[in-house]
């Protein structure tokens, strides 16, 4: 189980300005990372309000959107009234959400992301850009940088991730999935270039940006490759755009797309339209019409027979302090049938039932009102 300590703020890892608050900061991608680095279903967090976040320790819809975000994404958050108060939310934020949670313990069971997609996490290339003192430039890290930068793009595209450790870069690993992302990952042991390459071939969409595997991993001391086995399978070196590598696809761009878009919270609007066009066209969910400030998470029961849609307000404005709600949120899940299926909504705040139906053969979910947090459950073992 992993437990951790979280801040919006700097952080070594997240640089000066760090991965912000809502609605634009999503500790979601940290979440995610959490759970590839445990067994256990959750993780848990101290989440400090410090800094300049200081100031909104006592904001209910803050801590509340906190709470609903953490547990969407596999955690939950942590309270010690004599932690100096610097734990966001207070006693009645917790207890809301934990009587929430354990009123409907059943309900949830165990549950395990569904997605197709994963997003390399690499602590090798974090060692790598690293110097004696610390990194040479902080707000600069491609890699991680990147990572969280296209787990923000998922998130606020609503479209599902898992976070593959470059321990995990074996076929054994891949083949659960049908898109690999791998943001900046200059550094790559020869096992993990091979298992890339045979999946590829084997009909895997590779999303790669940066000059992927141009250095050995530590096992080399990160000596520089003439070429990487990686660019070496390409006829002509890599080129911008798409390319075909056996029954699959390979997606590349130098720029370290991920990166800027973690960076540059104005310009993601544009970023995001560029960086979905990496990604396949088939996926498992289509909520393109939803805003960036609903977050949509996608869980299974581990037999596959139930289906949790979680959805999240991140629409908290901080200055006013105040909860604004979503309504109207629609998405469809293509290659789900709804005929038998028992519908179930959950949620804290007494929202109005989701409302299910099917359109052309596609599962369609529409939510009217959503405050703060909002869960589809779709018990498919009534068809």
């Amino acid at each position: 189980m992993v437990n951790c300590e979280l801040t919006p703020g700097w952080h070594m890892g997240t640089g000066s300005r760090g991965i912000t608050l809502p609605p634009h900061g999503k500790m979601t991608v940290v979440y995610r990372a959490a759970l590839e680095h445990q067994k256990g279903v959750f993780s848990s967090a101290w989440y400090y309000l410090n800094g300049d976040a200081a100031k909104y320790r006592n904001s209910s819809p803050l801590a509340r959107t906190l709470l609903s975000e953490a547990f969407a994404n596999g955690a939950f958050l942590l309270c010690q009234p004599d932690n100096g108060n610097n734990v966001a939310g207070s006693l009645e934020d917790h207890a809301w959400w934990n009587e929430f949670i354990r009123s409907n313990e059943e309900q949830f069971g165990i549950r395990v992301p569904w997605a197709d997609t994963a997003i390399l996490f690499s602590p090798d290339n974090q060692l790598f850009e690293m110097a004696p003192g610390g990194f040479p430039d902080l707000d600069h890290q491609p890699h991680i940088f990147g990572h969280w930068g296209w787990g923000t793009m998922m998130t606020d595209a609503h479209l599902p991730y898992r976070v593959l450790p470059d321990w995990k870069l074996d076929i054994a690993h891949l083949s659960e999935f049908q898109t690999l992302i791998v943001p900046d990952a200059v550094c790559l042991e020869d096992a993990a270039c091979d298992a890339i390459l045979q999946w590829t071939n084997s009909g895997g969409n590779l999303v790669a940006t940066g000059m992927i595997g141009s250095r050995h991993g530590p096992e080399r001391n990160f000596a520089a490759r003439r070429i990487s086995p990686l660019q070496a399978s390409f006829k002509g070196g890599l080129h911008a755009g798409l390319s075909k590598l056996g029954k699959g696809a390979v997606r590349w761009s130098p720029d370290p797309l991920g990166m800027n878009y973690y960076l540059d919270i104005p310009g993601r609007s544009g970023m995001l339209r560029e960086m979905l066009q990496m990604l396949p066209e088939k996926r498992i969910i289509d909520a393109s019409s939803t805003p960036v400030e609903a977050g949509v998470f996608l869980w299974r029961s581990r037999d596959g027979g139930t289906l949790y849609i979680d959805m999240v307000n991140f629409n908290v404005d901080l200055e006013r302090d105040v909860m604004i709600p979503l309504t109207n949120i629609g998405m469809y899940l293509p290659s789900v049938a709804t005929e038998g299926a028992k519908i179930t909504t959950l949620s804290p705040d007494g929202t109005p039932p989701v409302v299910v139906s099917s359109v052309n053969g596609r599962m369609k979910i529409s939510a009217p009102h959503l405050l703060h947090y909002a869960c589809v459950k779709i018990d498919l073992k009534q068809t």
